[in-house]
């Protein structure tokens, strides 16, 4: 009997500790500071409102538990945490109160979103009522025995509340809701796909061009003088998406290869697809990231791979060959024909350019002008008289291509990401440009992005598109 009444005294102590925990001041005002700091982002970032800056805003929304803790450094024990209470009781009382018609508001307003931070803010309302409410409890277990004291602080603390309230109305920053409700909805210039290609052709052509300098440690290297847009130079210039770079294979002669991405930062924008290249100069897209393994697993590798849409040239020069092909057997298999006119459809060579600009001098990520994408070069009639060669030169360099191809007299293709035409000595076909679904030796599943990845994405992207004072 005395054996189960200890082990019930025990069960009431624990219980009461943990009720005192609790009911702690100190502890309901450092979770209230924490919960504060989360309500001055969302309120700051909120589309449609006009709210002030990120840091008036939190200094702002923690000043009323500052005063508190304040209160909890000076003066005899008891008597500061009859202050502090008050001040507490005071402040978490005010917001309850215009808890209701705050979130009334916000429903007025976000009926039409689906996502952004004003919907964030609707739900992480409820949390901060709760945190008032334990706030209100932990004050009034300090001061219900000292209520002319703590009802004096009370009022402090609701005056706090409103000079807040009046503040951070004064202070906000006049169309900056307009503004938010905007850059919301804002779309990229280009596709992921094309700025990449854009990028990779830029650092390519000056590594082509300055071979003793390899490639730049980072994109801010892009100069005025690589005849590249000045954006380039900045990771951010893809709305709602980071351009990460990186270098590998450092030697004597600098950087040897990079691995560019655009990477979704944006919670608006659907996960996907992920944009990357190398010095290669293919451009891939990784597709499936989001899904999880079961998926992966149910769609048999066909997740997380690269799915590639190779530059449109080489779908022409095997169009091309076909057509040469078809027109040798039914008019002179021995000898391939002496030139293109009337066997290959003319809005192809039509696409093909002689007096345009040269690859190596346009600028990337000027809008091109007319339809010049390739300079089309046929060679027939090498030794044996039935073989024929076909080079298709990028000249929309960055545009609407990168990689030129060259069609040997074997039947071999080869191809340059380089801003000139490609020669028989150059390498053949990658893997990724022959079939849509492959498994390319560098962009391997690990060198994928994975979840981290996108959060230190997102991260990044929130600081930097922060208005912070």
């Amino acid at each position: 009997m005395y054996s189960v009444l200890q082990v019930g005294a025990t069960k009431s102590r624990v219980s009461a500790r943990i009720v005192e925990v609790l009911l702690s001041l100190k502890l309901a005002i450092a979770v209230g500071m924490v919960v504060s700091a989360r309500y001055a982002w969302l309120l700051s970032h909120a589309e449609k409102w006009d709210t002030p800056a990120q840091m008036p805003a939190f200094i702002l929304c923690e000043l009323p538990l500052a005063l508190c803790l304040a209160a909890l450094a000076t003066g005899e024990r008891s008597a500061r945490y009859v202050r502090s209470a008050g001040l507490a009781f005071g402040s978490a009382l005010s917001f309850c109160v215009v808890a209701l018609p705050l979130g009334c508001d916000v429903g007025f307003r976000i009926w039409e979103m689906r996502k952004g931070y004003l919907v964030d803010f609707e739900n992480f309302l409820p949390i901060c009522v709760l945190t008032a409410v334990w706030m209100l409890a932990g004050a009034w277990r300090y001061g219900r025995n000292k209520r002319r004291v703590f009802f004096a602080y009370a009022g402090v603390g609701v005056g706090c509340f409103v000079a807040v309230a009046l503040l951070l109305t004064a202070t906000s920053v006049q169309g900056s809701g307009e503004a938010k409700e905007k850059a919301r909805y804002q779309s990229p210039n280009l596709s992921p796909y094309y700025h990449v290609r854009a990028v990779a052709a830029c650092l390519i052509r000056h590594r082509f061009l300055h071979r003793d300098e390899g490639f730049p440690s980072s994109l801010s290297s892009i100069g005025a003088d690589w005849n590249c847009s000045p954006e380039f130079s900045d990771p951010w210039s893809l709305p709602a998406y980071l351009i990460h770079y990186s270098t590998l294979d450092h030697s004597s002669s600098g950087f040897d290869d990079f691995r560019l991405e655009s990477i979704p930062a944006d919670r608006s924008y659907v996960l996907g697809p992920v944009s990357a290249s190398d010095k290669r100069g293919e451009v891939f897209e990784f597709r499936g990231l989001d899904a999880t393994a079961a998926q992966r697993k149910a769609a048999q590798g066909h997740f997380s791979v690269q799915t590639v849409d190779p530059d449109t040239i080489l779908y022409h020069l095997l169009n091309m060959r076909g057509h040469i092909k078809a027109y040798m057997a039914a008019h002179d298999p021995a000898n391939a024909p002496a030139s293109l006119d009337g066997i290959v459809d003319e809005w192809e060579l039509n696409t093909g350019c002689d007096s345009e600009e040269s690859a190596q001098d346009r600028v990337i990520g000027r809008p091109m002008s007319g339809s010049c994408s390739y300079r089309v070069s046929y060679f027939p009639s090498a030794p044996p008289a039935n073989t024929f060669a076909i080079s298709l030169e990028c000249v929309a360099y960055g545009a609407r291509c990168l990689r030129s191809y060259f069609l040997d007299y074997g039947g071999n293709i080869h191809a340059t990401p380089e801003p000139r035409a490609a020669k028989d000595q150059d390498p053949g076909l990658l893997p990724c440009e022959s079939m849509q679904i492959c498994n390319d030796p560098v962009w391997t599943t690990s060198q994928q992005p994975g979840g981290l990845t996108f959060m230190r994405a997102s991260l990044l992207y929130s600081m930097h598109k922060t208005n912070w004072w």
